[in-house]
């Protein structure tokens, strides 16, 4: 499961629903992303005075960790050790609904 954009109405609730059905605290999934563990908090409750939405790249984190059941931290690829093939799988798991590889 990938999350809304961080700018979608509904992100805030499904933020909250794959964090409790990971089991996560708000300071185990800040652990894992990488951010304040207050963050995740302020990303989900959209009424409260402190809310905000997480930056793109702090969003890629959180559904890195989130999506992937067979992981407790965001993995990591890197051009020079990862195939064609799992590049495209990294990018469309993050979000992209097309990728275009030209030669």
């Amino acid at each position: 499961m990938t999350l809304p954009p961080a700018s979608d109405d509904g992100f805030p609730a499904a933020l909250k629903k794959a964090r409790l059905a990971k089991g996560y605290s708000y300071a185990k999934l800040a652990e894992l992303v990488g951010i304040h563990q207050n963050m995740p908090s302020r990303y989900e409750n959209p009424g409260h005075g402190s809310f905000t939405r997480p930056s793109f790249d702090t969003w890629q984190k959180i559904n890195g960790v989130l999506s992937d059941p067979s992981l407790d931290s965001v993995a990591t690829l890197t051009l020079s050790s990862a195939t064609v093939e799992e590049l495209i799988a990294e990018l469309k798991k993050r979000g992209a609904s097309s990728v275009s590889v030209q030669w």
